[in-house]
């Protein structure tokens, strides 16, 4: 106690806080423990299937949208191949593979919200909201895409740079709406995990 001597209120409050943050962060099995949790329930969601439904009915969604544009789009799907193409003819005609079903970020954040301590409750309602989240969120994404490719820009401006900054805005957005309304530790377990590695690797 001898070190709060001649202290400020306001330094003796943000010492407490890094006390409590320092007791929040997790031994080094621990924090192994979280990673492999996220990395094993990622690595099995992304793999366990070709997803040709999630793929079949983003592209149906995104079809009924843009027609209500003036476009004329159709779907078809061939479970026999697992192909799925959006197509309207003369303007373009877009597959749908697997990572255009938003899977990958489905699968990251699931494993980032098992492995998070909290309760299964949170943890359900939080891969529920985030599948459904990222389904709406990839259908808005496509669709931005398409009507981009169709008023003449580059393709690769279209699919792969504007796809890729909605990608990381979606993603960032769902995270602070998992942590804001779902899970409150949900980032803090994250960063305490990072700062408990970065000390052990450090202290090795």
């Amino acid at each position: 106690m001898g070190g709060l001597i001649g202290r400020t209120p306001l330094e003796h409050q943000e010492l407490e806080q890094r006390l409590k943050q320092d007791q929040q962060i997790p031994a080094l099995p621990n924090c192994i423990a979280y990673l492999a949790i996220v990395i094993l329930v990622t690595t099995f969601l992304f793999f366990i299937s070709d997803y040709f439904w999630l793929r079949f009915y983003t592209a149906e969604g995104t079809s009924q949208i843009i027609n209500l544009f003036g476009f004329n789009s159709a779907v078809t799907g061939d479970i026999a191949s697992g192909r799925v193409w959006i197509f309207q003819a003369g303007e373009f005609n877009f597959e749908l593979i697997k990572i255009c079903s938003g899977i990958e970020a489905i699968a990251l954040i699931s494993g980032l919200i098992i492995a998070t301590p909290t309760s299964w409750k949170r943890r359900i309602i939080g891969v529920l909201f985030i599948c459904f989240g990222i389904f709406g969120a990839n259908i808005l994404r496509i669709i931005t895409t398409i009507v981009l490719y169709t008023q003449g820009f580059d393709l690769y401006i279209a699919h792969e740079v504007v796809s890729a900054i909605f990608t990381i805005i979606f993603i960032i957005v769902f995270i602070l709406m998992i942590q804001a309304w779902i899970i409150p530790n949900f980032i803090d377990s994250l960063i305490n995990v990072l700062i408990g590695i970065v000390r052990a690797v450090k202290g090795s």
